[in-house]
């Protein structure tokens, strides 16, 4: 019997970048992971914001954000197993037509 591999997301991808809110989705998926941690905060700051997503899905949206702020995005797989494997991104919300980069 083959287990799944217990890997870290490959992949972040940040969308619909807006003054308030972006959505953060990610791959791969593994049948072996229960839920995912997205752990988010300004860049320049300390405080850091937690949501929790079942495992089945990929893909969340985070809301109430500053507007033109750059944000250090995380997901963390959270295995059956009671492993953790992460990957991080940087995000920024957008006010009206400001650059993909504040």
């Amino acid at each position: 019997m083959l287990l799944s591999e217990e890997i870290s997301p490959a992949q972040v991808l940040i969308s619909d970048s807006r003054p308030h809110s972006f959505q953060v989705s990610w791959a791969p998926t593994p049948d072996s992971v229960t839920s995912y941690q997205v752990l988010y905060g300004p860049l320049r700051g300390d405080s850091a914001q937690l949501l929790e997503v079942d495992g089945t899905h990929n893909s969340t949206v985070v809301e109430n954000l500053a507007p033109n702020t750059t944000y250090l995005v995380t997901v963390t797989a959270i295995y059956n197993s009671g492993k953790e494997k992460s990957l991080s991104a940087k995000a920024c919300t957008q006010e009206g037509e400001c650059a993909a980069l504040c």
